[in-house]
């Protein structure tokens, strides 16, 4: 059963004409192929029985007359993405999308996840009865660098309304089928197109391989450090067994040693009796030498009192010495003064005699 849009440009008027161009041109054809994609992952997972589900598809058409879906853009008052109008007659239901210019500048996934949202109440869902912020028909983070895909209750919840039989076409009237208010054994899944699948692994892929040659060169530069270390290890057991000859050779040396201190043990302790011995001469000897310390002390006090006379009698010498030469200049004189005394006595006695 295709389901025929017919994209409104002449009614469609955005600030940006390159707006109207985005999300009624190159995101609409996405909305399409994803919403395909997910139905023929939703029948190969789930059964055959869906198998009507891939009949219902999205196509463009020119001819509005055709068209089940009116889709344009305008500019919405409030926070409103888009909204969706059911316009009934006796003949036929006729559904009209408008879609606000502001989300051309949001994230491509976040665009192409509000057009299918409205697309999937044209086919007659509503909101599921618990909102959250990954579902399609929830409230879906519109700035996700990916769509939020339909799940396995939206695809059950389209089969209900066009194929259960229990309705006539989509609800009239604009009542909306709510996704999650049946009951259902079906397991939830987000039906995720096997071509993003395949993209996916291809990608992980890619970098399983990447890993896989970065795991090799470190699993060879691995070898290589083995190698190296049990080079190392070689290198190290020969010194291990060079050092443990050293080892006992020390032992030997260590109990000669221990022999020879054993010896210098017994001489010491000979020697200390020898000191001990020593230290109480010594310490007569200081007893002596402080005595005669002693006596040294009382004759340089001798020696410094007999100098001190000595001085004494120095300068008495040196006084008598002087009185002396004083008393021999005086004896000169008197022996000078005798002697012309006499001469002038003998002259006057021969004088008096002639």
């Amino acid at each position: 059963m295709v389901v025929y849009v017919y994209a409104d440009y002449e009614n469609s008027h955005c600030p940006y004409k390159g707006d109207i161009d985005e999300i009624l041109g190159t995101r609409l054809d996405q909305a399409f192929q994803l919403h395909r994609e997910a139905m023929m992952r939703f029948v190969g997972e789930f059964g055959f029985q869906y198998d009507k589900l891939l009949m219902l598809k999205f196509e463009r058409t020119n001819d509005r007359e055709k068209a089940g879906i009116i889709v344009a853009v305008k500019e919405l008052e409030g926070p409103i993405a888009g909204e969706t109008a059911f316009m009934t007659s006796r003949d036929s239901v006729e559904v009209k999308i408008d879609y606000d210019c502001d989300i051309a500048g949001l994230t491509p996934a976040g665009t192409l996840t509000i057009i299918l949202h409205e697309l999937y109440h044209a086919l007659g869902l509503g909101h599921p009865d618990i909102g959250n912020d990954y579902e399609l028909m929830g409230g879906a983070d519109y700035l996700s660098t990916k769509p939020a895909y339909p799940t396995s209750l939206d695809a059950l919840a389209l089969w209900e309304v066009w194929f259960s039989g229990k309705y006539d076409g989509p609800p009239p009237n604009g009542d909306r089928f709510y996704s999650t208010m049946f009951s259902t054994n079906l397991p939830y899944v987000s039906l995720v197109p096997y071509s993003e699948q395949l993209v996916e692994m291809f990608d992980r892929e890619k970098s399983y391989k990447s890993q896989i040659e970065e795991y090799k060169k470190i699993n060879q530069s691995l070898q290589n450090d083995i190698k190296t270390l049990e080079a190392k290890v070689g290198e190290y057991e020969a010194r291990i067994n060079n050092l443990t000859a050293i080892n006992e050779a020390l032992r030997s040396e260590n109990s000669e040693l221990k022999g020879a201190a054993a010896s210098l043990n017994s001489k010491l302790e000979a020697r200390e009796a020898t000191i001990g011995s020593l230290n109480k001469t010594i310490n007569s000897l200081k007893a002596e030498l402080s005595s005669a310390n002693a006596k040294i002390s009382s004759l340089e006090s001798q020696v410094e009192k007999l100098e001190s006379l000595k001085s004494s009698l120095e300068s008495e010498n040196e006084l008598l010495k002087t009185r002396i030469d004083n008393l021999q200049w005086i004896l000169l004189v008197l022996v000078v003064t005798f002697v012309c005394t006499a001469i002038s006595l003998a002259v006057v006695w021969r004088t008096r005699k002639k």
